[in-house]
């Protein structure tokens, strides 16, 4: 899919080179980026060593230090935010952009660090994952059928063959099938079932089956059978057919469709201005990182400069395994638009 850079994303683009260069004034070489990092890191005090060691994390240059009891090895970074990380200037900088509320796709951030698109992508899915932490309880969520328009990139949750928005489809699909579980399984435990009638139930799905096959599979009497089948119809379990036939009964399905508020149908348009602005276009499976990355866009008042940074420092390591293993679930979270800056 090639870029196509409108006026807020040249503009952005520009501001992003202007912040560069200052922030390249202020810090300086990839070292003092660097301390930069050990030093939010430090601001822990001590580290534990894996004998259990409680160290004082020293103020140095290195990532790397001696454990006072047992003498090993102690990396300041491992299991951070930080973790094996061979550059830091690339980091910084993308906070600090996110900071000044400065977005910029990833092959513009790959042009001005000079680095790969897979280096810049991995950063923004691990701020996102940083950033949802803080989401609190009073967010909107959205449904991510209303954020189609701009699923327009392929991921690896994503139909063969088949167009990007198709994934969409074929979650939601996924998710009736749970729901029809969730709902038949509530309904079975709701009315705690004999033996007789949890043996025949199990042996019914969607497709039709004889009063004969289950009479010789479950080596019930006819009179006992035909009972079982009476109790399980009454209780709403099951669906009497024509010719002896029976099925599980269908579940009726909340309305997925339900008309959504203006609230939510504004917060999707503002979204959508965002990604097309900005990206382009998202995959279906990371809507909620571009979410994230989002809010962290517009409210300055959240998440002014050093903020995010400091917030960095203190988290754990996200790898790339946990990155590839997550998928945006049928609701979208935002914080509220009136908390936006």
């Amino acid at each position: 899919m090639e870029m196509v850079y409108n006026d807020a994303s040249k503009s952005n683009y520009a501001k992003a080179a202007r912040a560069l260069r200052q922030m390249d004034a202020e810090i300086g070489s990839e070292l003092n980026y660097k301390r930069l990092a050990l030093a939010d890191i430090a601001e822990r005090k001590t580290i534990i060593c894996r004998c259990t060691h409680e160290n004082e994390i020293p103020r140095s240059d290195t990532r790397v230090f001696s454990c006072a009891k047992c003498s090993k090895e102690v990396w300041l970074t491992a299991n951070t935010f930080y973790h094996k990380v061979r550059l830091f200037r690339p980091r910084i900088v993308i906070i600090r952009w996110f900071e000044m509320g400065i977005t910029i796709s990833a092959n513009q951030a790959k042009e001005l660090l000079a680095v790969s698109n897979h280096t810049v992508n991995l950063i923004y899915k691990q701020l996102s994952i940083v950033v949802r932490t803080q989401m609190s309880e009073d967010i909107v969520e959205v449904p991510s059928s209303l954020c189609t328009a701009i699923i327009s990139r392929r991921s690896t949750e994503t139909p063969k063959g088949e167009h990007p928005v198709a994934e969409e489809l074929s979650f939601r699909n996924q998710e009736e099938v749970k729901t029809k579980e969730i709902a038949l399984d509530s309904k079975v435990d709701e009315f705690s079932l004999s033996i007789n009638e949890r043996t025949i139930f199990e042996m019914l799905s969607e497709k039709s089956v004889s009063f004969d096959r289950l009479l010789s599979e479950s080596s019930f009497d006819t009179p006992t059978l035909s009972c079982t089948v009476v109790l399980l119809e009454l209780k709403g379990l099951l669906q009497s057919l024509p010719g002896n036939q029976y099925v599980r009964m269908k579940q009726i399905l909340p309305q997925a469709n339900k008309k959504m508020s203006h609230w939510h149908e504004s917060i999707a348009k503002d979204f959508t201005y965002f990604i097309k602005d900005f990206f382009q276009g998202v995959s279906r499976k990371n809507l909620q990182i571009y979410a994230a990355l989002y809010w962290i866009s517009f409210d300055r008042a959240r998440w002014p400069v050093s903020s995010l940074r400091k917030l960095c420092a203190c988290h754990s390591h996200i790898s790339y395994e946990e990155i590839l293993a997550y998928i945006t679930p049928a609701q979208v979270k935002f914080v509220p638009i009136s908390n936006m800056a």
